[in-house]
């Protein structure tokens, strides 16, 4: 019985982390908004921010190797014991390629270059959030 209260606190702890994350990214945002005097888009709740069709393709194509390399990682880690760090560090390496290929297009494409300072500081706010989640080894509570 104290067990189950217990796994329920850690994922409390874990939904509050990310959402403390969200918040931090949102923060961050919109001052660089203002410093930078971005203006604010209005976008759908789940965007596809293409700014030419080679954006598009490049897009996608990493999405679909990310899918695949997930898969792969997860089945390392439930079939053959790895630690899920491993996940982790994909979800990171594409991360950053997504994010830059994101911020190059934007920077050399887009009507307002300077959204690409918005997505590398979101960028790198979501991989300082990953690197934690290895560092304290945060997953490692969620598995019971």
């Amino acid at each position: 019985m104290n067990s189950w209260r217990d796994s329920e606190m850690v994922w409390v702890k874990f939904v509050g982390f990310i959402l403390i994350i969200i918040f931090v990214v949102s923060l961050v945002n919109a001052v660089l908004r203002k410093i930078f005097k971005i203006e604010k888009e209005k976008k759908a709740f789940f965007p596809f921010n293409y700014t030419n069709k080679l954006h598009r393709k490049i897009d996608i194509s990493i999405n679909i190797i990310a899918a695949f390399v997930y898969i792969f990682c997860f089945y390392l880690i439930v079939f053959k014991g790895y630690s899920v760090n491993i996940f982790l560090v994909s979800v990171i390496l594409f991360t950053i390629l997504d994010h830059s290929v994101q911020a190059i297009f934007e920077w050399k494409y887009s009507q307002n270059p300077k959204k690409a300072v918005l997505t590398i500081s979101e960028m790198s706010l979501v991989v300082i959030a990953i690197i934690l989640t290895i560092q304290f080894d945060l997953f490692s509570l969620l598995i019971f």
